[in-house]
C-alpha cells in the first residue's frame, strides 16, 4: 500500500462485457447460453415446480410458512482481455447469479437471512494463509472446483427460494400460460446454492 508498483496495474481481472456488446459477439452469447444450459441440466432449479408468485405467497401465508422470492440474472466477462485477439486464453465467460440485494418474503417485505455466508474470521484466516504463502520458505496452493457453488443442495434449514428467470430462458409453453392469464411471472424453486445467495 505504501510503495508504488513498477507495473501499470496491480492485478489482471476479467473485463466486464455489457449486454449490448455481447449481443453482437457470438462467442460471448454462446458463453452465457452455455452457463444457463449447464445450470438447468444440473438441476439448480426445478422446472416441474413452475408457478406464480401470488400462488406461492398465498399458500405460505395460509400455512404460516416462510418463503423467499428472488431473481436470477446473467453476466458476461472476457478473460485475459489484454492478450492478442487470436490467443486461445482470451475467452468469454458467462455467469448466472442470484440477485441477493433484492429478495422479499411471502409478505413482500425484505427477506432476512440468519447466518453470515462469509464470516470475518474465515476471511481473516484466508488472508493469513495468503500472507504466509508469500513469505520466504513457504508455498501456497490454490484449487478450484468446476461450478463449486451449485454442487451444494440447499438444505431443509434454508428458507425455500422461488426465482424468476429472464424471459429468453423460459421453458417452452410458459409464454402461452402467461398470455392465457394462468400466471403473471413464472417462478421455479431454487434447489442448489447459486452465486449471490447468502446460504
Amino acid at each position: 500500500k505504501c510503495r508504488r508498483s513498477p507495473f501499470p496495474e496491480n492485478l489482471v481481472v476479467a473485463r466486464p462485457v455489457s449486454r449490448k456488446e455481447w449481443a453482437k459477439i457470438p462467442a460471448a452469447k454462446d458463453a452465457v447460453d452455455k452457463e444457463w444450459k449447464k445450470l438447468r441440466e444440473g438441476g439448480v432449479w426445478d422446472i416441474s415446480t413452475v408457478t406464480c408468485w401470488y400462488a406461492v405467497a398465498e399458500e405460505a401465508r395460509r400455512n404460516g410458512l416462510k418463503v423467499h422470492l428472488g431473481a436470477l440474472f446473467d453476466l458476461c466477462t472476457e478473460k485475459n482481455p489484454e492478450l492478442d485477439p487470436d490467443n486461445p486464453l482470451r475467452q468469454y465467460k458467462g455467469r448466472v447469479v442470484f440477485q441477493g440485494n433484492w429478495v422479499t418474503d411471502e409478505a413482500n417485505n425484505a427477506a432476512l437471512f440468519a447466518d453470515l455466508g462469509s464470516s470475518p474470521s474465515t476471511m481473516e484466516a484466508a488472508r493469513m494463509a495468503d500472507y504466509l504463502g508469500c513469505t520466504p520458505g513457504f508455498n501456497e496452493e490454490v484449487a478450484d472446483a468446476e461450478q463449486a457453488y451449485v454442487q451444494a443442495t440447499l438444505g431443509p434449514e434454508t428458507t425455500p427460494v422461488w426465482v424468476s428467470l429472464p424471459e429468453e430462458y423460459w421453458e417452452p409453453g410458459w409464454r402461452a400460460r402467461v398470455d392465457a392469464g394462468e400466471m403473471k411471472k413464472p417462478l421455479v424453486l431454487l434447489k442448489k446454492a447459486l452465486y449471490g445467495h447468502p446460504d
